[in-house]
């Protein structure tokens, strides 16, 4: 999982409206880009336990 952001200085809104959408459309056209919300914190814990219970059933 990653979690990408951007800054633009110096741009307008309109500007910065429009790089995000690019941004977003290399995501889909790459298939990188999940488009549900999510808990990055419960997704990790899961990801823990899950580790967690096969370290323990080996």
């Amino acid at each position: 999982m990653a979690e990408a952001t951007m800054k633009i200085k110096n741009a307008t809104e309109a500007e910065a409206a429009d790089k995000h959408q690019q941004f977003i459309t290399l995501f889909k056209e790459a298939k990188l880009l999940l488009e549900q919300d999510m808990s990055k914190t419960k997704w990790a814990l899961e990801r823990l336990k899950q580790a967690h219970t096969t370290q323990t059933t080996h």
